[in-house]
């Protein structure tokens, strides 16, 4: 089998789509993961004025992981030149040493 063939079936090939979805499906996926975001995180806001530090932390993590969601969902399969979602300063940061 040549060269060519093989890179026309390669799965990581840049021009192979991985998945087969239609667009209206993605776009569905986008508006429904973007609206969870919004909620998660206006839920987040409330917490923070009204609520116990418990009720506040759980809140802070759901719209944390909301927003990876969207972030993902984003950079896979919606937004081309999209950021990473794992590039922002948040993720690359590295942990306090708290035994110093």
């Amino acid at each position: 089998m040549n060269m060519s063939k093989l890179r026309q079936h390669d799965p990581w090939s840049e021009n192979t789509r991985l998945y087969n979805r239609k667009k209206s499906e993605i776009e569905d996926l986008f508006r429904e993961v973007e609206s969870e975001m919004k909620l998660q995180h206006l839920r987040y806001l409330e917490r923070k004025e009204n609520g116990s530090k418990k009720d506040k932390i759980r809140a802070l993590l759901k719209y944390t992981r909301a927003k990876a969601v969207y972030d993902t969902v984003r950079w896979v399969a919606v937004k081309r030149g999209a950021r990473h979602p794992l590039s922002s300063s948040f993720v690359n940061q590295s942990a306090p040493n708290n035994g110093q």
